[in-house]
């Protein structure tokens, strides 16, 4: 019995030894010629031999030539589902052909203008049946050409690129300042009902300190969905923010804030029983602190399309990282920022203290706050009914390659707007600026495409990887030559001055 097994290791070994690298595989780079801060797509169609497969999260890609370039983590299809033997647990992996397909963001200045090619180093480790071989390392090379090489172009201050080239300290700092001033974005307002309504519940009954941990505990609550649903977006290319395009979502928000307005006007107290209450005070003081945390878990969700620059910029930095960790606690620190304004709306219920104890006001002051969930709940409502849309003056085209090769042939720059009917400021943008007359006056010289972004589907998650779309609102603008000018790219509702120099910069 032992001979049998030592002679099947053994041929393992041998057969190992005779197939050290057996995946075969071609490359396919969306174009080759390259600007400085551009972006493009690669992809490897890969195969395997019948007997071994192969681990997706094994999988690596870098560019070893030329420099600072950036590569975002793979996405490869199709997968297998596998169950490894020694870890003891079910794995993704690749059988036979799949398609790796990864984005890649070049420097904002290419100092070396003689570079002709890319060198890429590809990992992966193929397993078979009874054996896993070593990691191999695979190079390649393909064709490139580098047109205005040795030109440094303006880039966006919040890249990948710009957080990339801060030290630790500067990146935390600089992402809870942009949060801080984030939560004075309109699309914040809908949380403020929420954060007094909660914060303000029996503030006659705590302590300063107390209020304030209370307050701090919310915030927290906002920061972590906040922080979780970002990491979801990177890891599977969702929207961020697009949670409120589901109506089961929506629904349930829409029930929970009414419920609570009822309650706010008197209709009913949710209390647990007497005799627990007692219990629970005896021994802590601070009850109602996981009510606060949860009650911050939900206006997470109402804060998650608030996406501006900045945290394209995280997301877009944490992808081509693959530092999750690192990720999430970016995320978290940024959200800690938007929640400043609700820690001071926290540490203001201490006026209230000023205020008589009791008296009509305090009923007044309940159903201010009830009638203010009361919108929030008829606001999330409004959402699940199929809309009439603002009848725009400008002649959109739907999104299609024919409608983009067609825009490219009319020699006219090209705008895209990718909008959601969940996206508020999508919405903002489409009555205040593309209503304005004088961007109404680029109305001809411009291709203006639309893309409908609510749902999910295979034409949105291509065009995300693309465009590098992490959420919504994104304006892609288009040279007259059909080339994405980064510089310009916008992610948040723009007044319609502003806007109009931005169209300005298509035309130098």
């Amino acid at each position: 019995m032992t001979l049998f097994f030592y002679l099947l290791f053994s041929t393992s070994i041998l057969w190992a030894q005779d197939n050290p690298d057996p995946l075969s595989f071609s490359s396919q780079l969306e174009s080759s010629q390259w600007t400085p801060g551009q972006q493009g797509k690669i992809k490897l169609f890969l195969k395997l031999p019948a007997e071994y497969h192969a681990y997706t999260d094994q999988f690596k890609l870098e560019v070893l030539e030329p420099d600072g370039f950036l590569v975002a983590n793979p996405n490869i299809a199709p997968t297998v589902d596998f169950f490894d033997k020694f870890s003891k647990k079910t794995r993704s992996g690749v059988q036979n052909e799949a398609v790796l397909t990864a984005l890649i963001e070049a420097p904002t200045k290419i100092v070396d203008s003689k570079i002709k090619k890319f060198v890429f180093q590809l990992t992966y480790q193929a397993c078979a049946e009874k054996f896993c071989l070593f990691p191999t390392k695979k190079s390649f090379e393909i064709p490139i050409v580098f047109s205005n090489a040795t030109e440094e172009k303006s880039v966006s201050f919040f890249s990948a690129e710009s957080f990339k080239n801060l030290s630790g300290f500067q990146l935390f700092l600089f992402v809870f300042l942009a949060g801080v001033l984030t939560s004075f974005s309109p699309c914040i307002f809908p949380m403020i009902p929420i954060t007094l309504a909660v914060l303000n519940s029996e503030v006659d009954n705590r302590s300063r300190k107390t209020n304030f941990l209370f307050a701090l505990i919310y915030v927290f609550g906002i920061a972590t969905t906040y922080s979780v649903l970002g990491l979801v977006a990177v890891k599977t290319g969702a929207l961020f923010g697009a949670s409120l395009g589901n109506p089961w979502v929506l629904s349930t928000l829409s029930i929970l804030f009414f419920v609570m307005a009822l309650s706010l006007f008197g209709f009913f107290e949710v209390q647990l029983p007497s005799y627990v209450r007692k219990k629970l005070h005896k021994k802590h003081k601070s009850f109602g602190l996981p009510g606060a945390y949860v009650a911050g878990l939900i206006a997470g969700i109402v804060a998650s399309p608030c996406v501006g620059p900045i945290l394209v910029g995280i997301l877009a930095f944490v992808s081509t990282t693959g530092d999750l960790l690192k990720g999430f606690f970016l995320l978290f620190t940024y959200a800690m920022g938007l929640g400043v304004l609700f820690l001071l709306l926290g540490a203001s219920t201490e006026f209230t203290r000023m205020l008589p104890k009791s008296g009509p006001w305090l009923r007044r002051v309940q159903i201010i706050l009830g009638a203010m969930m009361v919108a929030v709940s008829f606001y999330y409502a409004s959402l699940l009914i199929p809309e009439k849309h603002y009848v725009s003056p400008i002649m959109w085209t739907s999104y299609s390659e024919s409608n983009i090769k067609q825009a490219q042939h009319s020699k006219k720059p090209s705008l895209i707007d990718f909008s959601a009917d969940w996206c508020a400021a999508c919405k903002q943008l489409e009555v205040e600026t593309f209503g304005n007359e004088g961007v109404l006056s680029y109305r001809e010289k411009i291709n203006w495409i639309k893309f409908d972004a609510t749902h999910d589907s295979e034409a949105l998650r291509d065009l995300k990887k693309l465009y590098s779309i992490q959420g919504l609102p994104t304006i892609i603008f288009l040279d007259s030559n059909g080339n994405v000018n980064k510089d310009l790219t916008l992610t948040e509702f723009e007044k319609p001055e502003l806007f109009q120099k931005r169209l300005e910069k298509l035309f130098p």
